[in-house]
């Protein structure tokens, strides 16, 4: 194991390192997407319920109509009112104007009375009439009024479906990115104590290398003191034997730090 094999390591994992850091990013760009998704669709559900609140208030409505309706008896008008008060009028106008026997004019007195019976019986009915055909246009009119609801829920609804199935997307795409993240992890861990037995064995290296080095150096200076102290006992013969010394023996004197005698 070498510096060379550390740094490519260290290299590997820097990459990976980056490789999870641009997968997280993702993940936090997708969760704000699925948060504003939500909200949106929060939104909707809102309106959607608010709809859905007034259709059912209007159906009420219509149900509440619909008996009032059956309340009311079904009537068939045997003539027209105004057809009927033409009549009365016309013979009205005929006792007062036209000269005719008591016997005729009771006739047709008796019949105006009994036609004014007949027309005010028509009346009432007209009115049981009119309130139906009254009730019966406030039923279309609400009906229309929930169909508009209807329709809001209708299309409401769907966009709500819409962004439901967006949010789906967003989250399975979120899954597949950690499950890549998950992938990546072991990697790094794997990398790191990879990067943390080489430094152990760098380090270990490198005491071993100081080691051997200052037992080297120690060896060096022993070996080297020795040939001093060597060459120290021969130059002190030498100048017993009153010999010339030469520059190179008082150098080695010197450096010995030895008296000559």
């Amino acid at each position: 194991m070498n510096h060379d094999e550390l740094r490519d390591k260290i290299q590997e994992i820097k990459l990976l390192i980056s490789k999870k850091t641009k997968l997280i990013n993702e993940i936090k760009s997708i969760n704000k997407n699925i948060d504003s998704k939500i909200s949106k669709r929060k939104e909707i559900t809102e309106i959607v319920k608010k709809n859905k609140k007034e259709r059912d208030k209007i159906t009420d409505k219509i149900k509440k109509l619909v008996e009032k309706i059956k309340k009311i008896p079904d009537v068939k008008l045997s003539e027209k009112p105004k057809e009927l008060e033409k009549t009365i009028n016309r013979l009205e106008w005929k006792v007062q104007t036209d000269v005719m026997p008591y016997k005729k004019e009771k006739e047709i007195n008796d019949k105006v009375k009994e036609l004014k019976k007949e027309y005010k019986k028509i009346k009432k009915e007209q009115k049981k009439i009119s309130k139906k055909i009254k009730i019966q246009k406030e039923i279309r009119k609400l009906e229309k009024e929930k169909h508009l609801f209807h329709l809001t829920v209708v299309s409401y609804s769907e966009q709500w479906k819409n962004i439901q199935s967006e949010i789906d997307e967003f989250q399975d795409k979120r899954k597949e990115i950690s499950k890549k993240i998950d992938a990546l992890d072991p990697q790094i861990d794997n990398l790191n104590k990879e990067i943390d037995a080489i430094k152990k064995n760098l380090k270990i290296e490198k005491k071993e290398k100081f080691k051997e080095k200052k037992q080297r150096e120690e060896k060096e200076k022993k070996l080297k003191d020795k040939m001093i102290k060597d060459k120290t006992n021969e130059i002190k013969e030498k100048f017993k034997q009153k010999k010339k010394l030469t520059t190179e023996d008082l150098i080695v004197l010197q450096a010995s730090n030895e008296d000559i005698v």
